[in-house]
């Protein structure tokens, strides 16, 4: 499975490089115009779910316990539906 992936410096970039572009754009991978957001199955529903995964690495004051460490979490959450 492929994810769309980004560093912090992609939070300073323009609209433009975020229009689903299958060969370049950060949102490629799943494009937010092929999210489903209507809860009832008649117009389309359930609604998906998006899954954030976050890891930081920081430098250590007192290196005791070495000299980086990495902390990760991991979260999947219901969009929140439009419609009903």
């Amino acid at each position: 499975m492929q994810c769309n992936s980004y560093v912090p410096a992609d939070f300073a970039r323009t609209i433009d490089e975020f229009v689903c572009d299958p060969g370049a754009d950060l949102d490629r991978f799943w494009c937010p115009n092929e999210r489903v957001v209507i809860q009832s199955p008649a117009n389309g529903g359930p609604t998906d779910y998006i899954g954030v995964y976050l890891e930081i690495e920081r430098d250590l004051i007192t290196g005791i316990l070495g000299r980086h460490q990495t902390l990760t979490t991991t979260t999947v959450l219901r969009i929140e539906p439009r419609d009903i």
